[in-house]
């Protein structure tokens, strides 16, 4: 017999469904507002929780901050990776891995400027993401023998693509000039020296 029967704490499976159910519920709020203007009275009101309930499972915002962009790199990330194509050029795939995790934000922030502040560097939570998708780009290179030379050492060409993307969607206009810039950076790292001597980072796939 649980501890809920008893009418004590809440099991566990419970805790974990309201878990859940808080995330998907920030996770509204914070696309709809943005993360300064979101208030746990707004995310324990979507959730249909009380405030007391809700700080039980978080004790701030920006733990759900941290937990909700989480669970969305991950999804983004996990999506990109299985549609990535598995043979061809590698410019085509560091474009597709690219648009996949700038457009959406891009999009958001251009119809809602309260939701820029979704993408500051100073919180934590969005420096993690941008770990995360670095070691993806990482990733993506590894598989194409990237190696680089001199100043286009493999990691130093990640950091440069995830810190040229951040301005990329500070800068463009709309989508079109965004997926041109991607193009333009994508297409030149793919075509600079590879431990294989062949520009372009041709992948095979395995037999």
């Amino acid at each position: 017999m649980s501890n809920s029967e008893h009418g004590g704490m809440t099991s566990t499976p419970d805790m974990a469904n309201r878990r859940l159910l808080i995330l998907d519920a920030a996770e509204a709020v914070f696309l709809r507002y943005g993360f300064a203007r979101t208030t746990m009275a707004d995310i324990a009101s979507e959730a249909g929780l009380s405030r007391p309930n809700l700080y039980v499972s978080f004790p701030d915002k920006t733990e759900i901050y941290q937990a909700v962009l989480g669970r969305m790199v991950l999804r983004t990330i996990n999506v990109t990776r299985a549609q990535l194509p598995r043979s061809g050029d590698l410019g085509e795939r560091l474009f597709q891995a690219c648009i996949s995790w700038t457009r959406d934000g891009f999009e958001l922030v251009r119809a809602n400027r309260d939701a820029r502040d979704l993408f500051d560097p100073a919180i934590p939570a969005v420096r993690d993401a941008y770990v995360a998708f670095e070691a993806f780009l990482d990733e993506v290179l590894t598989e194409a023998n990237f190696a680089g030379n001199g100043a286009l050492e493999r990691r130093r060409v990640v950091a440069m693509m995830s810190t040229a993307l951040k301005g990329f969607k500070d800068m463009a206009c709309d989508s079109n000039e965004l997926q041109n810039l991607i193009r333009t950076m994508t297409t030149a790292v793919a075509h600079s020296q590879t431990d294989t001597g062949e520009p372009g980072g041709q992948i095979k796939q395995a037999d």
